[in-house]
């Protein structure tokens, strides 16, 4: 799947443009090209929050084409990240961790090639902190507390409470990817012991036929 199953949580213009059929792309929306893992799920959707519900298109027409959809339709105004800019830019340099207890971004996010320099464009220069002496001490660009009570940024400093369900809207779709993977590698091993199981019962009935015949 490229695309979530539920827009849950997302703004009308993206549930507008889901799936629509007079929208020629099935482009997928940012949550939707990044796994990450789950422990560092809330604290790096405190960073990428604003850009979660981004379209990411191949290039501007593909984006235009959805502005004028919307537009058309009253149906607001969506973002979009366009592929071909990012390719042509050369990589961020990633800033290396000041000191111990620093985790790179990038270092625990899963994203397809064709999408690895967006997800270099927007983790690069961020870290992840294991506690508060590590994000006190940082010299890193952008630093966040592993909870996510913390994002600290060159010159700022944005935090509170974590909410229930944050944490939840990064990966989906790549998390439903690895689960159906998970449930198919089940499946076949149920498979496996059920053949298995046959045949040691056809075992079972040939010894019995023996027996009745001694």
């Amino acid at each position: 799947k490229s695309m979530i199953d539920s827009m849950e949580g997302y703004p009308d213009s993206v549930k507008f443009l889901h799936n629509n059929p007079a929208w020629d792309h099935q482009a997928p929306i940012l949550s939707d090209v990044l796994y990450v893992r789950e422990e560092y799920r809330t604290a790096l959707e405190n960073v990428l929050e604003p850009y979660l519900s981004y379209y990411v298109v191949d290039d501007l027409s593909t984006g235009l084409k959805a502005v004028q959809l919307l537009d058309a339709n009253r149906k607001g105004k969506a973002n979009f990240f366009l592929l071909d800019k990012l390719m042509n830019q050369s990589a961020d340099a990633v800033a290396q961790p000041a000191q111990p207890g620093l985790v790179a971004a990038m270092d625990v996010v899963e994203v397809d090639p064709k999408y690895r320099k967006l997800a270099q464009h927007l983790l690069g220069q961020v870290f992840i902190a294991e506690n508060e002496d590590a994000l006190a001490q940082a010299t890193a660009p952008v630093v966040i507390e592993k909870s996510g009570k913390y994002v600290r940024g060159r010159y700022s400093l944005t935090g509170g409470s974590v909410g229930l369900i944050e944490g939840k809207k990064i990966g989906r779709a790549k998390n439903l990817e690895k689960l159906n993977e998970e449930i198919e590698a089940q499946d076949r091993i149920v498979e496996d012991l059920r053949s298995r199981m046959q045949e040691k019962h056809n075992e079972v009935i040939a010894f019995n036929e023996d027996m009745r015949e001694t």
